[in-house]
């Protein structure tokens, strides 16, 4: 049996006066009849909804630096990393558009994917942590870890400290009276490469999605079942 949304055609348009979007959905051609509905469960459906999407964002990003960063080797030697010893990290981004861009898709994704279980103000809906596999939350922690200390504020940490090199000229040219010169070092944190990882924070969002996703679809069963069949075909039909 066919199923409506197998041939469905959205177009959507703006208002330009009032800017409200409008929506047109159409069968093989022919406008289906709509009527919008509301409601506790309503907002519920559309709070999970919202937050696939941010989720959907941040699995894009999260790609797209994998694609633009060269995957490297694991690399003990990166001690100043401290737990996060074992993963490359880019340095100098200053001259660099590439890197530069690599660690803002980073950063948006730390702070999208935080999101989802900090703010719900809007919404009215956030995710709970007890929803991320056990493997996996030592990550979420580091994720979140990252939004609240670095990205969002700037808090305590290994990030965002440095010190100060004191640049003297070698003795044989004092002479040439050249001065000396200081040199700030920065311990930012522009983009960890975690995905050798099982618990990579890419493997996280998905599986973060993975149970928003489910959830939609439990809500919005639950909506065609309590709110939409009860009132009868004839209800629906009506102009």
């Amino acid at each position: 049996m066919p199923r409506l949304n197998e041939h469905l055609k959205i177009k959507y348009s703006i208002d330009p006066n009032t800017g409200k979007i409008e929506s047109e959905y159409l069968y093989r051609g022919v406008d289906c009849p709509t009527k919008a509905i509301s409601g506790s469960l309503v907002k519920q459906y559309i709070g999970y909804n919202l937050i696939l999407r941010d989720l959907e964002d941040t699995e894009t990003w999260m790609k797209q630096i994998h694609d633009l960063s060269p995957n490297r080797e694991k690399s003990a030697t990166q001690d100043f990393l401290n737990q996060y010893s074992s993963h490359y990290r880019f340095q100098d981004l200053e001259d660099d558009p590439t890197h530069r861009l690599i660690k803002s898709l980073f950063f948006s994704s730390i702070i999208i994917y935080a999101k989802c279980f900090t703010q719900a103000k809007g919404r009215r809906i956030k995710l709970a942590p007890n929803l991320i596999p056990t493997n996996l939350l030592d990550k979420h922690h580091t994720i979140m870890d990252f939004r609240h200390n670095l990205v969002a504020h700037s808090g305590l940490g290994e990030f965002d400290t440095g010190w100060v090199d004191v640049i003297h000229p070698p003795l044989r040219f004092i002479k040439n009276d050249v001065g000396l010169h200081i040199m700030p070092v920065l311990k930012r944190l522009n983009f960890i490469d975690d995905r050798r990882d099982d618990s990579s924070f890419l493997s996280l969002i998905g599986a973060v999605k993975e149970k928003v996703v489910s959830k939609t679809h439990v809500l919005g069963e639950k909506i065609i079942s309590d709110l939409v069949v009860p009132k009868g075909q004839e209800y629906w039909y009506q102009k």
